[in-house]
C-alpha cells in the first residue's frame, strides 16, 4: 500500500481534476464539513502527498482523478488492437492508444471492443448475440486496469483476434493467492494489489471488491456457449482470455 501513498514528484496538484475530487468525497465522506479542505482528505484518503511544501498526485489519485495521467505515466495506458487472425504475426486492422483516467480507459477499451467486433443475428432470441460477453469483457477490463503493477513500466494490452480477446496486464498473481482454479470456480476474498485503487473503484462503482470478479468472467463464457475461460499467468504477466462465441471452441491452455 505504500507504493500508492508516494507522490509522483512529476506530476503537481493541477494535474488533478479537483471538482471530480470534491464529487468523490461527497460521495466517500457524506456530510463532510469544509475543515479539513479537499487538500487535507485527498491526503488522508491516499489521493495526493505532501512532499516538502508542495502537494503532489499519488498513482491513485493520478489514474482516477487525473486530467491526463499519461503525460508523466505513459505506460498506464491501454494498447488495442485488432488483429485480422488468430496470430501476432497476421495483418493489424486497427490500433488505438488509450489514454485518460481509470473511467476513460474503461469506456474507451470498451468502445474499441464494440467497434472491432461481430454481432450477430440471435436464432432462439429477440435481439442479438455480441461476440464476447459484456459481464465478462467488463470484469477482464476492470481486473486488468485496478490490479495491474503501476510500477512496471508495460501498458495493459488489449488484442483482438478472429477467435480470441486477450488482455493482459503487467503484474502476475499475489504470492496470496495460493489456488487460482479456486478462485476462478468460486471466488473468495479480495485481497489486491492496489488497496487504495481498488477500494477508490469501488465507491466510484467501477469495481466491487467481492472477490468474485474470475468467477463472475467464468459463468458469462459458459453460460453462452460451450466455451472456457482461459486465464495465463507468470510473474510479470496476467492475461485473461476470452473466446469468441462465433467460433469453435478454444483449445484448453489453463485448468480454468
Amino acid at each position: 500500500m505504500e507504493h500508492e501513498r508516494t507522490g509522483i514528484g512529476a506530476a503537481s496538484a493541477e494535474d488533478l481534476d479537483w471538482d471530480a475530487i470534491g464529487g468523490f468525497l461527497a460521495v466517500r465522506l457524506p456530510g463532510w464539513a469544509a475543515d479539513p479542505g479537499p487538500e487535507e482528505l485527498a491526503v488522508r484518503l491516499g489521493l495526493a502527498a505532501r512532499m516538502g511544501s508542495r502537494l503532489h498526485p499519488t498513482l491513485v489519485g493520478l489514474m482516477v482523478f487525473g486530467r491526463l495521467p499519461q503525460l508523466t505515466q505513459p505506460h498506464w495506458g491501454v494498447s488495442a488492437v485488432r488483429i485480422g487472425g488468430a496470430t501476432m504475426s497476421d495483418p493489424v486492422v486497427a490500433r488505438e492508444d488509450l489514454e485518460g483516467p481509470l473511467d476513460r480507459l474503461l469506456t474507451g477499451a470498451l468502445g474499441f471492443v464494440g467497434r472491432h467486433t461481430v454481432t450477430l443475428a440471435d436464432q432462439v432470441t429477440v435481439g442479438a448475440a455480441t461476440e464476447y460477453s459484456e459481464v465478462a469483457l467488463r470484469e477482464a477490463l476492470v481486473n486488468a486496469l485496478v490490479h495491474r503493477d503501476y510500477r512496471r513500466t508495460s501498458r495493459v494490452a488489449l488484442r483482438i483476434f478472429d477467435d480470441r480477446l486477450e488482455l493482459e496486464n503487467p503484474g502476475g498473481l499475489l504470492e496470496s493467492v495460493a489456488n487460482l482454479d479456486d478462485l476462478v470456480q468460486r471466488g473468495g476474498i479480495s485481497a489486491p494489489r492496489n488497496p487504495i485503487l481498488a477500494a477508490t473503484a469501488r465507491v466510484l462503482g467501477i469495481g466491487e471488491q467481492l472477490g468474485r470478479g474470475l468467477c463472475l468472467m467464468r459463468r458469462a463464457v459458459t453460460a453462452r456457449a460451450s466455451q472456457r475461460l482461459l486465464i495465463e499467468s507468470d510473474v510479470k504477466s496476467f492475461m485473461v482470455v476470452l473466446p469468441s462465441q462465433h467460433c469453435r471452441p478454444l483449445d484448453a491452455r489453463s485448468l480454468t
